[in-house]
């Protein structure tokens, strides 16, 4: 059996059949031990003495009887009712004896053979009406209903009852109505079986859905979702088939972006090597632009190893293999470092930085050369993008438990719906931001992962008056 329909059907089963005929045997076993606690009682006899009691003291004293004879064998119950129904000793009769009781005194029961005990007699059964009781006691002996005839005449009927109910005899109901037992048994397992096949579905259904969900995404299907099919469940398969698409789609969203960085990757090696190819052609022709020829070939060379250089680094950090030399240190001293080389290469350009430092010192954690790279990836994009004679801002503060490292451009923004995607690598969101602005487009995907791996994060929003601004936010050490 590898169905997992099967096998909880199988052992649902097997266990409501086994409880079931544990429950039959319990029962019988029960209520034959408290049938045998009245092995010693014979019923005839306690008739007996129930109508010398009524003859000699009355309904009072039979009632007094009762009690003391219930409080002897507690499994034993004893009812006396007179001709409304009502018990003399106030007891409340179970429904099936006061219907026995009813149709015993209609004029439509069958004639039996009755027993009377008349108190003026003698109490003693003409011999028609004895009472024949075999040495091993049976409950259908207890269900002899004896009339008792007070001495005023009244008549009283007296009715025992072992604990309610009679015990279960298999043998007794094979008996009854041709093999009804068998019927029952029939039944009973039919019915289980229904239910737990269908408690079996209830579990297996689920399970298959999701294993066809898996091979689909296995087949390439990376669309594939089930959480659909799930919506009116609250369980834990519901759980899990929500959880199913939330894998299904971070898996997608892993694939496409890695095919989108080969694609991207594949992109931006052509451009250089196209161009070191046609450098190469040049050169050897040996002419006067030879020089010019070589110092393209070493440019692209250089373009070359430094994005294979970035490729590295992204894939060493989303891979967790950059380790971190963290150490305790003043922020302004990596950014001091980085705003003399951007004054440096702005100058050249017309352009200019402006940063004034604060006295106040702004501690943190971390490695040091990790995040003057991610400080310079951030002001070098800033930079790159704010147009000549215009001036690119910097500014650092601490906001409660966090240092703030805010770059602000002047270039032409980036619209609202492409923000969270520039730091995604080789993203770019307009002509002004084409790969005639220069680089490769991953600094600010890799300034993003140096900021995670120091537990902050990088975020950008346009500015008010025009420009970008990209705040580097990291905790500070108290």
């Amino acid at each position: 059996m590898r169905s997992i329909f099967w096998r909880l059907f199988f052992w649902f089963w097997l266990a409501t059949g086994i409880m079931l005929g544990l429950n039959l045997l319990l029962t019988q076993w029960v209520s034959a031990q408290r049938m045998a606690s009245l092995d010693d009682l014979d019923p005839r006899q306690l008739s007996i003495e129930a109508c010398h009691v009524l003859g000699r003291s009355g309904t009072a004293g039979l009632s007094d009887w009762i009690e003391s004879r219930q409080h002897e064998h507690p499994n034993l119950f004893i009812y006396v009712l007179d001709a409304a129904g009502q018990d003399i000793a106030g007891q409340e009769p179970p429904q099936r004896l006061h219907d026995w009781f009813v149709y015993s005194r209609s004029g439509s029961a069958p004639q039996s053979p009755g027993v009377n005990l008349d108190a003026s007699t003698g109490c003693r059964p003409s011999e028609a009406q004895a009472v024949q009781v075999s040495s091993a006691q049976s409950y259908w002996t207890w269900r002899e209903t004896p009339d008792l005839v007070a001495t005023d005449g009244q008549r009283y009927m007296l009715l025992f009852d072992p604990m309610h109910y009679p015990p279960i005899a298999l043998e007794e109901f094979q008996h009854l109505g041709g093999g009804y037992f068998p019927a029952v048994l029939l039944l009973c397992l039919s019915l289980s079986g229904c239910l737990c096949g269908l408690l079996a579905r209830h579990f297996s259904r689920p399970l298959r859905m999701l294993q066809r969900g898996a091979r689909e995404i296995a087949n390439g299907n990376l669309q594939q979702r089930v959480a659909g099919d799930f919506s009116a469940r609250s369980d834990e398969l519901g759980v899990l088939a929500r959880d199913f698409d939330l894998m299904a789609e971070r898996v997608e969203a892993l694939v496409q972006s890695h095919e989108r960085l080969l694609r991207d990757v594949s992109h931006e090696l052509r451009s250089p090597l196209t161009r070191l190819q046609l450098a190469v052609t040049l050169a050897r022709r040996g002419d006067e632009h030879l020089p010019r020829n070589l110092e393209r070939i070493e440019r692209e060379g250089e373009r070359l190893e430094s994005l294979i250089a970035a490729l590295l680094r992204l894939s060493a950090m989303r891979s967790g293999d950059c380790t971190l030399a963290r150490q305790h240190m003043d922020l302004r001293v990596p950014l001091r470092w980085v705003v003399a080389n951007a004054r440096f290469e702005a100058q050249a350009e017309g352009k200019t930085v402006n940063y004034s430092e604060p006295e106040q010192a702004m501690p943190v954690r971390g490695d040091a050369e990790q995040l003057a790279s991610a400080l310079e990836n951030i002001v070098r994009n800033g930079l790159r993008f704010t147009p000549p004679g215009a001036s690119l801002c910097l500014r650092i503060e601490r906001q409660d438990e966090c240092l703030q490292v805010c770059v602000d451009d002047q270039g032409p923004g980036v619209p609202e719906e492409a923000l969270p995607r520039i730091f995604e690598p080789f993203y770019r969101v307009s002509s002004s931001r084409e790969r005639k602005s220069g680089g490769a487009g991953l600094g600010l995907t890799i300034a993003m992962g140096i900021a995670q791996a120091h537990g902050g994060h990088l975020a950008a929003r346009n500015r008010p008056q025009g420009g970008l601004c990209v705040t580097l936010t990291l905790a500070a050490e108290s």
